[in-house]
């Protein structure tokens, strides 16, 4: 018997009777810096005046979005109904000690739900000129007496005023904390957390329990960015560990296995916050917070070093180690802590309010910043901060208040708009999951097409419901779990087909296009990819989808012999100039070898990955580490994109091209894939706006492409300066950079990628199938 399965024996039959001698685990009082506070009452403590502001900065936002009431954001929308009837509200500004602007710059949201709010700044100083007109409080004081509820960084990073910022937990170095902040807990659902409350003596059976990702496999496959690699430390080290509970998957019994756990794991994502805090908490499992330089809630009020477990992330590998070897006498007085009522209740936002909640110990924090020092007080004449300074435009009201319908619909105009009607180039959406319909808004601000890879589908599969009732009925019929996947991915790319036909018919073949990938366990495999390739054309039966093919070296000659089918290709996983023209060539010669009289239905477009080369290339520029070295950090993928633009220019001109042109074929389009940055350091429009050009396409995310809605410039920018990037790209290759090695390295990757989101699907998939004991693989 090893080690680690003696261990655990230990812990569950003996060491969790100690822990758990007592029905019910008895409680011990909460003191913070600021005392025994918890409890305090803060009604005749203070006096808050609520602004009455258009209901486009709150409440028609809400109606516009309802699900902005159910996201880890969504204080800012229950505070502000709570002040309304709170004693402590007055109605008197005179008798105020604080006032209050309710604005909710969180509530903006993409299709999947991803709060997003670059306009968050824009919406408080258009609220700010708002009051400061209309009202003379924030005048007197530059709003050293105000505050705002702003969860998110976007809001948040609206720091250079006076005022008091109510903001979710972060880190203490971050740009966005702003130092007297009262931070608070993200929103987790109370009653749902109620429904699923086990009896306080059920045994705690799980040593450590985590789940989540591990890797964010569609912008950080490699893990080094996201969670800063504490999370891939995490799965590395302990995902064969029969201590630890980890897994990517989200039971329905998360809950409950919370409250049979000891230790549940806190690692930051790609931000410190996440509700497991406050689930630990609410269940009693010890938090192992583990997210350097973390500031968390209430904490003049809660001695969170008593409470939880803080591990360096550095320190993940010998998490095992340091988790057995804490005394049992330590663990149990976490447990007291964690059983008090008031400290469950101070991670809250319930409804209706209860005394002692998360809304109480604002109002607390609020409190004990009373009296304010006489000095907040200007001087008649006196000026401290430009809060107006910035563009002109951020103090009107917001575009998306302003613009907006009030009915859901979309701004009428985008840069997405520009940027195919002035430079040629068509956005497109890098996602797709159910429902479809949620495209609809993104096509009419401007998208065009969208790609899809077995990452997007594994991510919306397994994180959403909503293909549930189809795969039941697919298995019940005696599908196997394979091609039960393969009928959930071919009606949502027939549905997304449908919404992009019109732009389809209108463009005569030329854009409106949606991608779906032939499995990545065939990219090995140059017969099973043709034959893949015209199932999926079959199957799916739209003119507008695109069967993906990577662009490995078995699979090119695939690539020739699916286009002389007559079958529009998207070649993905490209990431050198050598495969690119080996793509080209394969293109050219599938559509001379295709004997059809009419080529203008078979049309391609070219997927040239981006942001993954300059995360390799990093790291190898800074293992060189000269002043030279790190100096090209951040610019070998623009480099060399520009320089297959500078390929495709030739490639697709000359007496071969213009034959083929005179039989109707068009260019095969580069397409820039891989365009949300890794990199938090870097402009987050990198590596879109460098690239823009004619007859090509652009990709995004939802994070880059709500940045270049937001704040990307739309100009002709892929070939101003060609010279530069040969500069660059001779340059590295000086420095030792092989880009034979960076091409085939990051190809291996890719496919890696792919193949473990394509098989943790399946796993995810017959998961779901054996829990209704329906099938088996």
């Amino acid at each position: 018997m090893t080690y680690h399965l003696v261990l655990l024996l230990l812990l569950v039959f003996g060491f969790n009777d100690r822990i758990y001698a007592h029905q019910r685990p008895r409680t011990e009082r909460i003191s913070g810096s600021a005392g025994d506070v918890l409890e305090d009452d803060p009604v005749g403590r203070l006096k808050v005046y609520v602004y009455e502001l258009p209901s486009k900065y709150n409440k028609k936002l809400l109606q516009k979005d309802p699900r902005c009431i159910t996201h880890m954001f969504a204080a800012e929308i229950f505070k502000h109904r709570f002040l309304l009837s709170s004693p402590v509200r007055t109605l008197n500004p005179d008798d105020a000690d604080w006032f209050y602007t309710p604005i909710y710059p969180t509530c903006d949201l993409t299709p999947t739900g991803l709060p997003l709010p670059f306009k968050s700044p824009r919406m408080m100083r258009s609220a700010i000129q708002l009051i400061a007109t209309n009202w003379p409080y924030w005048n007197r004081t530059e709003g050293a007496d105000h505050f705002f509820v702003v969860p998110h960084d976007f809001g948040a990073c609206f720091h250079y005023q006076r005022a008091t910022l109510v903001q979710t937990f972060g880190q203490g170095n971050h740009v966005c904390l702003k130092e007297g902040s009262i931070i608070i807990p993200p929103y987790a659902p109370p009653q749902k957390m109620q429904a699923h409350q086990l009896p306080p003596d059920t045994p705690r059976s799980i040593f450590v329990y985590f789940r989540g990702l591990f890797y964010d496999v569609n912008n950080d496959p490699e893990g080094g960015y996201y969670a800063r690699g504490a999370r891939a430390a995490v799965w590395e080290n302990f995902k064969n560990n029969p201590l630890f509970d980890i897994s990517t998957e989200h039971p329905t019994t998360y809950y409950e296995d919370m409250q049979r756990a000891i230790f549940c794991l806190c690692p930051l994502g790609w931000a410190p916050w996440s509700p497991r805090l406050v689930e630990a908490v609410v269940f009693g499992c010890i938090p192992v917070i583990i997210a350097d330089d973390i500031v968390l809630p209430f904490a003049d009020a809660i001695p969170w070093e008593q409470i939880g477990v803080f591990v360096a992330e550095e320190d993940v590998p010998k998490l095992d180690k340091i988790l057995t070897s804490m005394p049992t006498e330590v663990i149990l007085r976490k447990q007291r802590l964690l059983a008090n009522p008031s400290m469950k209740r101070a991670m809250l936002f319930p409804q209706p309010a209860q005394s002692g909640d998360a809304f109480h110990q604002i109002l607390n924090g609020l409190a004990r910043k009373l009296p304010h020092d006489k000095r907040i007080f200007l001087k008649p004449g006196e000026k401290i901060l430009n809060w107006t300074a910035g563009p002109a435009g951020d103090l009107k009201p917001c575009v998306r208040c302003a613009q907006s319908t009030g009915n859901g619909s979309p701004i009428k105009k985008t840069t997405l708009h520009d940027l195919y009607e002035r430079e040629g180039q068509s956005p497109w959406y890098d996602n797709l999951c159910r429902p479809v319909r949620d495209l609809i808004p993104l096509i009419e601000s401007g998208v065009r097409g969208v790609t899809s890879n077995p990452a997007i589908f594994q991510k919306a599969i397994s994180s959403s419901n909503a293909y549930n009732d189809q795969f039941r009925e697919l298995v019940q019929s005696g599908k196997d779990i394979e091609s039960a996947y393969w009928e959930l991915v071919v009606k949502d790319i027939q549905d997304a087909c449908k919404l992009f036909e019109p732009i389809y018919d209108q463009t005569d073949g030329g854009d409106g296009y949606v991608s779906v990938e032939v499995s990545p366990r065939l990219a090995d495999d140059t017969t099973g990819t043709v034959e893949a390739a015209k199932w999926l054309h079959k199957v799916v039966d739209r003119p507008n989808v695109y069967i993906k093919i990577p662009a490995t070296g078995p699979c090119i000659p695939s690539i020739k012999e699916v286009i002389s089918n007559g079958i529009s290709v998207n070649v993905t996983l490209i990431f050198s100039l050598a495969r690119y023209e080996a793509v080209i060539d394969a293109y050219l010669d599938g559509l001379e070898a295709s004997g059809l009289s009419d080529l203008s239905r078979v049309t391609s477009v070219a997927s040239f990955f981006v942001s993954r080369v300059d995360t390799l290339i990093d790291k190898m520029l800074e293992k060189i580490g000269t002043p030279e070295a790190l100096d090209l950090r951040g610019k070998a993928a623009v480099a060399q994109a520009a320089l297959a633009y500078k390929l495709y220019q030739k490639k697709f001109s000359g007496p071969r091209w213009e034959a083929l042109v005179k039989k109707g074929a068009k260019k095969q389009r580069l397409l820039w894939a891989s365009t949300s940055v890794k990199n938090p350091a870097y402009p987050d429009t990198l590596y879109v706006a460098p690239l823009i050009g004619p007859d090509t396409v652009s990709t995004m995310p939802d994070q880059a492409l709500q940045a270049f809605i937001d704040h990307g410039s739309v100009a002709r920018t892929i070939d101003t300066n060609v010279s530069e990037a040969e500069g660059i790209y001779s340059a590295l290759e000086k420095l030792g950079i092989d880009w034979s090695y960076v091409g085939n390295q990051l190809e291996v990757e890719g496919v890696d990628s792919f193949k473990k989101s394509f098989d943790s699907l399946l796993d995810t998939l017959q998961e779901k199938a054996n829990s209704l004991k329906l099938v088996s693989l």
